[in-house]
């Protein structure tokens, strides 16, 4: 895991010291949303080793386990629609809508 860090820093590093506005701007975009997908599954899998420091949550272990394996799986496509701008504009507008059931 420390390597996917180390590569991502270095994606950043390359981004801040070029003059390419638009292509480092795509790049650090790209490199967000991997980050963002990366750091969720990091805090899923520390929940994991801390919960099993204590015996007496075993369902907890269990239920942060399954966690682990779902979340950045369901997180995935929200997190790249997000990057995309017209799915942006989509989400936003869903979101703002006040509709009232009858």
């Amino acid at each position: 895991m420390g390597s996917i860090a180390l590569t991502y820093a270095k994606i950043t590093a390359v981004c801040l010291t070029r003059k390419n506005k638009s292509l480092n701007s795509k790049a650090l975009k790209t490199c967000s949303t991997h980050l963002a997908v990366y750091l969720v599954m990091l805090l899923s899998g520390l929940l994991i080793i801390i919960l099993h420091r204590f015996p007496g949550y075993a369902d907890y272990r269990k239920l942060s386990a399954l966690l682990f394996h779902i979340i950045p799986g369901l997180l995935n496509p929200v997190i790249y629609a997000v990057q995309s701008t017209e799915m942006r504009h989509v989400m936003i507008k869903l979101l703002h809508t006040k509709k009232v059931m009858p």
